[in-house]
């Protein structure tokens, strides 16, 4: 009894911060939580699962079940109704496919298998210029139409959508605010790279946070730059990490839908903070296929948006270009 009750004690006693981990859509998480007793944090840790776990099961394109992949299954004009969380996501890809004039787009699921980057190891047989074509004629995000009440539809044979260019965000986001919604104010969540932080951290500071050197040997702790968060969302997005090389040129995983090829640009890092995760995932994403010029241009149009660019030159020294309100 004694043993019990002291355990049950010791369990409420708030601790200055722990970190809850696990895996989620391919990668790893990381909820820092502070002043949060252990029993508390289990508790959570239970319902941030369920929510991760709802959310893969919603858009993973490697879940053959999740209900991304039953509707990519789906004939062509065949309207049906989805889950709110799909068609609001999906709603927030087409307006940003407008935005950036197709230089995002979801629904680039066919080129990524053409270049092998849907498999763990990637080819490293360069498509031919007519492999290329035919895939782009399912690749477009106007083939994606959305009805009232939750309703889609595709209009083109063989389109697929894929949203895990922002679906990383978008589970940040939605941890986030499962968080505030148990009255927690003080945490860091992170998923692969992408992150949202709230109040300070253990040691009663504002969250630092860095960025990672754009290199394929690069660890963890390699940074290249440091940024101190108050608060909002940060998101990277680079050419370093997946890519092959043939006859001496890399082809990163970044594809330009606009094409059909990889991003060939001096842009090898490009990393967003803005008010949600989604917004930042998506951003990052977007400027990594733009380019610095039009990147830039984009990040300068949006409300509450900064940018921090690495580019490499041909001897592989790096130059680091800020938007205007970026904060050291």
């Amino acid at each position: 009894m004694f043993a019990a009750a002291s355990v049950g004690l010791f369990l409420c006693v708030p601790i200055k911060q722990q970190v809850l981990e696990g895996q989620t859509m391919g990668t790893i998480y990381h909820v820092t939580l502070v002043n949060i007793s252990r029993l508390q944090s289990r508790n959570l840790h239970k319902k941030i699962r369920v929510e991760l776990k709802s959310i893969n099961r919603i858009f993973s394109t490697y879940d053959t079940e999740s209900e991304i992949s039953r509707f990519n299954r789906l004939p062509a004009h065949e309207w049906v109704k989805v889950s709110p969380f799909l068609y609001d996501l999906a709603r927030f890809g087409k307006k940003w496919h407008s935005l950036t004039s197709g230089a995002w787009d979801g629904t680039v699921w066919p080129l990524y298998q053409l270049w092998g980057f849907t498999q763990n190891k990637p080819a490293i047989q360069i498509p031919s210029t007519d492999a290329v074509q035919s895939a782009m004629k399912q690749v477009g995000y106007s083939f994606v139409n959305f009805g009232r009440e939750g309703f889609m539809m595709k209009t083109r044979k063989g389109v697929s959508i894929d949203l895990s260019s922002i679906a990383k965000g978008y589970a940040v986001d939605r941890v986030g605010a499962l968080l505030h919604g148990q009255d927690v104010s003080r945490f860091m969540v992170e998923i692969g790279g992408e992150v949202v932080v709230s109040g300070k951290n253990g040691a009663n500071r504002f969250w630092r946070l860095g960025i990672n050197i754009p290199d394929s040997n690069s660890g963890d702790q390699d940074t290249i730059h440091v940024i101190e968060m108050k608060g909002g969302a940060i998101a990277t997005s680079g050419t370093y990490r997946r890519f092959y090389e043939v006859d001496g040129r890399k082809y990163a995983h970044v594809l330009d839908p606009r094409t059909g090829y990889p991003v060939q640009h001096d842009v090898v890092s490009v990393t967003i903070t803005a008010p949600t995760c989604l917004e930042a995932d998506a951003i990052a994403t977007s400027v990594l296929v733009m380019g610095k010029e039009a990147g830039l241009s984009l990040i300068h149009q949006l409300d509450g948006i900064e940018g921090f660019l690495v580019i490499q030159d041909e001897v592989g020294e790096f130059e680091f270009i800020m938007s205007k309100g970026w904060v050291f």
